[in-house]
């Protein structure tokens, strides 16, 4: 009857052996509880759902980074284009400035002010292409990090599906195992 009590008592239980056991190298079997295993598959479960979303929320803001990317292009297009106007139009209100004046202004004066204007228009031209392109490098930046993070998290998550898939394995094996004890001690009890 002893052996009996002992052999319920380990049906309650499931032995979880290495895969990677074979009669050379014979593995020590551990005795786990189903109901550690079950609710190491929970965990599993539930860690697989927050990579999931982790990733989602990745690629959405992966979607935003790449928009608003495409957005300071275009802005920044669109300012050196206006800027580009503004000057030719300041050039040629300055040429026709020159034009009306009174003959008594030194041409040399109307030279050296044109050519000052000019460069402080290329000045401020290169400062904003310059902003421009720290902002677009920035943006850029975020998005090679974000895709890193993408990576990251795409690696751990088929992991967590090979752990879950050799959990899913090893407790079918242990249950049909279990039940087959459970059967052997009922036909021993009848």
């Amino acid at each position: 009857m002893a052996d009996l009590q002992s052999q319920l008592t380990i049906s309650n239980n499931t032995v979880v052996t290495s895969k990677a056991e074979t009669p050379e190298t014979p593995v020590t079997p551990v005795v786990v509880s189903q109901q550690s295993l079950l609710s190491a598959l929970s965990y599993l479960r539930t860690e697989l759902e927050k990579l999931k979303k982790e990733n989602k929320e990745l690629s959405t803001e992966r979607t935003t980074l790449f928009e608003q990317l495409e957005t300071e292009k275009n802005k920044n297009n669109s300012i050196v284009l206006n800027n580009n106007s503004e000057i030719v139009e300041d050039i040629h209100g300055i040429n026709h400035k020159n034009n009306n004046e009174d003959s008594a202004s030194s041409e040399g004066d109307d030279d050296n002010k044109e050519k000052e204007l000019i460069e402080e228009l290329k000045a401020q031209i290169e400062r904003i292409e310059k902003e421009k392109k720290n902002e677009v490098a920035n943006i850029e930046l975020q998005l090679d990090q974000t895709r890193e993070e993408k990576k990251q998290l795409e690696i751990q998550h088929q992991s967590l599906i090979a752990k879950l898939a050799n959990f899913k394995t090893s407790i079918a094996d242990k249950l049909k195992a279990d039940n087959n004890i459970i059967e052997q001690n009922n036909k021993l009890m009848n």
